[in-house]
């Protein structure tokens, strides 16, 4: 990142570089006299404070400025948070509970949705359908190593001759 960057950021916030420098706890000639490149501490600064702004854009200079897309964060309760951040206003938000472990959410045609424990079954099926395949892949595995035995033999036994008909 750059003094042009924070330039053109000053700029799509709708504010003056010396405003956005005093923001970021900078003097308000921070971003005037700046020369090279700005540190991490102040990448980190920026994108606290303005949580819209692409950190993609800020470090590398490439994509949009702000954020198009939906920014989604998953808590430590395996709740599901996101908003729709589209040149710094927020356009929506929504969280989502996700199922405990064990528990698969299932939403009906209708729209009304269950949550329900995946089933023992269903578990010992998949287990055994991947046991069978395991066992298949092992056998194939033992079968290559079997084969490439019996052509190292056929090209010791070619080399040998090969020896005894060059002397």
């Amino acid at each position: 990142m750059n003094k042009e960057r924070l330039t053109v950021l000053a700029e799509a916030l709708g504010i003056s570089p010396s405003k956005l420098s005093k923001s970021l706890g900078k003097s308000e000639a921070y971003i005037r006299t700046m020369s090279g490149a700005a540190g991490s501490d102040l990448i980190g600064e920026i994108l606290r404070k303005y949580p819209q702004v692409n950190a993609y854009w800020l470090i590398l200079g490439e994509g949009d400025v702000f954020k198009t897309n939906s920014g989604v964060t998953i808590g430590d309760d395996n709740a599901v948070s996101g908003c729709n951040i589209n040149g710094g206003s927020i356009n929506n938000s929504i969280t989502i509970q996700a199922p405990p472990e064990g528990y698969e959410k299932i939403t009906k045609p209708d729209g009304t949705t269950i949550v329900q424990r995946i089933g023992l079954a269903e578990n010992s099926q998949q287990t055994a359908s991947l046991q069978e395949k395991i066992a298949f892949l092992q056998s194939t595995i033992d079968s290559l190593k079997e084969t490439v035995k019996a052509q190292n033999f056929t090209i010791d036994l070619l080399r040998e001759k090969d020896r005894s008909g060059q002397q």
